[in-house]
């Protein structure tokens, strides 16, 4: 069974040839001092991994600083040294903020 013909096996409740691999999320300085300077798809195929996590499609549409960035939605997004960006600030903070919100448009 491949990863992919495993991973989604069991995700239909039937049961592949044996329990598939997967990790949420794994920073780059753990990569780092595992493997030195490889990609994280890399890292994926190097430990046998049968599904890997894609991150969020955002596309930054403000850059704040040098770690922080607005997307096209309105949340601002910190990515630290570990490479994994977090949102630390959304457009809707409270309920009166919701009148205003225009998302982006879909096209």
């Amino acid at each position: 069974m491949t990863g992919q013909q495993r991973f989604m096996t069991a995700l239909r409740h039937q049961q592949p040839d044996r329990v598939p691999l997967w990790e949420l999320i794994v920073n780059r300085p753990v990569i780092e001092a595992l493997y030195g300077d490889i990609s994280y798809l890399d890292f994926c195929e190097v430990e046998d991994l049968d599904a890997v996590t894609i991150f969020e499609d955002w596309r930054p549409t403000e850059r704040i600083d040098e770690n922080t960035v607005r997307d096209e939605w309105g949340i601002v997004w910190r990515t630290p040294a570990s490479g994994i960006a977090y949102a630390v600030g959304h457009p809707l903070e409270n309920e009166v903020d919701l009148a205003d919100y225009e998302p982006p448009d879909p096209d």
